[in-house]
């Protein structure tokens, strides 16, 4: 699965296995964020495996001994065709460059506020100064490896409390999440991180911040 990710449509999976069991692969793949997204199907005759291989990630069970096989084989292409429609949506909603959010995102800022209005969120825009000399001066490969940093950085900001980024522009970036104690101290994150990945070039950095209101 590792070697040919992209290849793999649907796992079905036993539980009794040498080396490693089918709850171990679950495990492996809910954290691998490559192997997270291919559906799998457990096959066993343990009924009372069932609550924690779903829980584990798994999209169906099935129990041995197989009764019809017509409806496993429609089971695994009504799986097959829900996962992929979900990864057309994502790659819809993402920008491929960064992997945040593109068009959705003031949706899903939307909804994230609307679900937890007891939070304190703000809109952070995070601009790259003289984006397109730099793509001029460098090259459209050096210019997309600026907002690969950028976005990974941003990404890994996000890990750490609530929130969502998108790539809106080419340059800009919009960051919806809880409000921080010192958003000068964020945007020097951001500044050190492409600094130290690209330490013979010198692309600034400028960011807005618009607290959020709270509601009373």
């Amino acid at each position: 699965m590792r070697e040919r990710p992209k290849d793999v449509s649907i796992v079905l999976l036993d539980l009794m296995m040498p080396v490693m069991n089918g709850f171990e692969v679950l495990e492996t793949m809910r954290d691998d964020p490559e192997l997270r997204r291919i559906p799998v199907i457990v096959l066993t005759a343990e009924k009372t495996a069932e609550l924690r291989a779903l829980q584990l990630g798994a999209a169906d069970f099935i129990t041995k001994p197989f009764d019809m096989a017509e409806v496993i084989l429609a089971r695994v292409a009504r799986i097959i065709e829900l996962s992929e429609g979900r990864e057309i949506i994502s790659s819809a909603e993402h920008d491929p460059l960064t992997g945040l959010y593109t068009r959705s995102f003031f949706e899903n800022a939307n909804r994230l506020f609307q679900y937890h209005p007891e939070m304190q969120m703000d809109a952070v825009v995070l601009d790259i100064g003289q984006f397109h000399s730099v793509n001029a001066l460098k090259g459209r490969k050096f210019g997309d490896e600026v907002l690969r940093i950028i976005g990974d950085e941003i990404r890994a900001f996000l890990s750490g409390t609530e929130g969502i980024g998108s790539r809106i522009e080419a340059d800009r970036f919009d960051i919806y999440c809880v409000r921080q104690p010192d958003y000068r101290a964020l945007l020097d994150r951001f500044q050190e991180k492409l600094g130290n990945m690209l330490p013979n070039v010198s692309i600034p950095l400028r960011m807005g911040v618009k607290f959020w209101q709270e509601k009373v």
